[in-house]
């Protein structure tokens, strides 16, 4: 077995003559090693010197100086060493084996192990950072050492654990493999950096945060939009601790906030404020409208200038004409004016100027001219089916002949309708009645009024209308296929009969032709016999 076991090791040593001059300090524990082999000792001893002469006689060249042909008694010596631990232990022998945490926060407490199953007792262990000794332990009962630090700023490094066999200092000892740990400072005071500074920007301008931290290491970063989370939208570029959104429009304002969390299974996390962000958008065209009302003092036309879109605070301005009838600044996207107007009588045509921090904008022009209701008032009743044929409403229209402001009232067998009711919905501004159910109780007759909302005029009354529910009944498919092959059977017969007097065209052409030729032959072969008569008539 010691045979084998040398064989392979020369089999893999590609240097020998190299290694030979690193094994002169090992002399004195490959003794003290034997010395505790017992009755491999002799054997041993015998195989090692052996192989040492035999190995070294064929590696060694004749021409080495006096020193080096001293050490070739030596080169094996770490060969004999593990064939001495094989043969002593056997298969229980290992390499040491150091266990621990690769990251820590500071100021924590760590604890490293380091086991070497089979090595003879006593046996110390070492802990070394970057090949600095931390400390020593000496276990008792075969028990694997541990080393348990608190964590600093300087704690970081490699760390790997040395064996030494029977706590003697002069025996080389065993490494263990090598752990790097990191230190890793907790997070806190996490917070939102903007630029713009302050977050006011205009639609289309760039936004870039970028997440800043008080202390902290190993981090990890994640963004929210109004208290969801940033994720896998396109709108948004997130690289590292920074968000950008390269063009803000309108629906990107609100409040950011970031949460950072250390890179570790008990990670610790800081939030940071949250930071509102404004966009102003683009103020749109304003438009005008109004209203009539009437005071003690007479009739006012209530003016209203409203965009649709912007951002407050705007600037209104209200111009009858040319003539600028006042301004407002407003919180708002709209202002108000008051304007005294006569009904009947056409004051001229307003126009609203809007403004803001981005630009200013004319509004198309309105004619401010109040007419009074009156006319003829006509009611229009509409029958509505489903998709199947089926009666399912009726709607009714109330149109006043002229009127800037009517208000109406709708009535059944005289009676009037209430704003809402079970049966019939009454739309805004009043002109439409719809009847949402076909039962006996909406039969009746109906009929409407109008007036001027903004004056107690008189009522104008439209003709009435009988809606009634019979014969609204589904229409069967029965019937629309009868009507279907009416209808086509009326289109065969009339091509049926084109195509008859087109024949019968065509057989008087042809008739006419044939006889038009008869005609001419008779009349040539008249004309030739009359020739021919006088003809003989004259020859003697």
């Amino acid at each position: 077995m010691l045979t084998l076991l040398i064989s392979r090791t020369l089999a893999h040593t590609p240097d020998l003559t190299h290694a030979c001059s690193h094994t002169r300090s090992r002399t004195r524990w490959l003794t003290h090693l034997i010395s505790h082999t017992h009755a491999h000792t002799s054997d041993l001893a015998h195989a090692g010197s052996h192989t040492r002469s035999h190995a070294c006689r064929t590696t060694v060249p004749p021409r080495q100086q006096l020193g080096e042909m001293k050490a070739r008694p030596l080169c094996l010596v770490p060969v004999l060493v593990l064939a001495g631990l094989w043969m002593q232990f056997g298969e229980s022998v290992q390499a040491p084996v150091l266990s621990g945490p690769d990251m820590a926060y500071l100021d924590s407490r760590i604890e490293f192990r380091c086991e070497a199953p089979g090595l003879p007792q006593p046996v110390s262990y070492q802990l070394l950072r970057d090949g600095g000794l931390v400390v020593n332990r000496t276990p008792e009962d075969n028990q694997p050492a541990t080393f348990q630090l608190r964590v600093s700023n300087s704690t970081g490094g490699r760390y790997h654990c040395r064996v030494r066999v029977g706590g003697s200092a002069q025996l080389p000892p065993l490494s263990s493999n090598t752990i790097h740990l990191r230190v890793v400072i907790p997070v806190r005071g996490a917070g939102v950096v903007s630029d713009p500074d302050p977050p006011v920007l205009a639609e289309g301008e760039m936004l870039a945060l970028s997440c800043q931290v008080q202390r902290g290491s190993h981090l990890s970063y994640l963004w929210f939009f109004n208290q969801k989370e940033i994720s896998g939208d396109p709108r948004y570029l997130v690289r590292g601790n920074a968000l950008v959104i390269a063009a803000v429009s309108e629906s990107d304002a609100g409040s950011y906030y970031c949460r950072v969390a250390n890179a570790l299974a008990n990670t610790r996390v800081s939030n940071s404020p949250e930071v509102p962000v404004r966009v102003k958008v683009f103020l749109s065209e304003p438009q005008v409208s109004f209203t009539v009302s009437k005071s003690a003092w007479g009739y006012h036309a209530n003016v209203t200038c409203r965009s649709s879109r912007g951002t407050p605070p705007v600037c209104f301005w209200l111009f009858l004409d040319q003539a600028l009838l006042g301004n407002r600044t407003a919180a708002s996207l709209s202002a108000s004016f008051s304007v005294p107007v006569t009904p009947g009588q056409s004051a001229g045509e307003l126009r609203c100027r809007a403004r803001d921090q981005l630009r200013k904008l004319d509004g198309p022009a309105l004619r401010l001219e109040v007419v009074p209701v009156g006319g003829d008032v006509h009611l229009w009743v509409e029958y509505l089916y489903s998709v199947d044929s089926r009666a399912v409403g009726v709607r009714l229209h109330c149109a006043v002949g002229r009127g800037t402001f009517p208000m109406y009232a709708w009535f059944l067998n005289n009676t009037l309708l209430e704003r809402e009711g079970d049966s019939y919905i009454i739309t805004k501004p009043g002109h439409t009645l719809l009847l949402t159910s076909i039962t006996p109780q909406i039969s009746g007759y109906y009929h409407c009024q109008a007036k001027d909302s903004f004056d107690n005029s008189s009522w104008i009354l439209s003709q009435k209308a009988l809606v009634h529910t019979t014969g609204l009944g589904v229409v069967s498919s029965e019937v629309i296929a009868i009507m279907f092959c009416l209808f086509l059977l009326l289109g065969i017969l009339g091509s049926v009969c084109c195509i008859f007097a087109l024949s019968n065209r065509e057989v008087d052409s042809h008739l006419r032709t044939r006889s038009s030729a008869f005609a001419l032959s008779a009349v040539r072969s008249r004309s030739e016999v009359t020739e021919a008569e006088s003809s003989s008539s004259v020859t003697p």
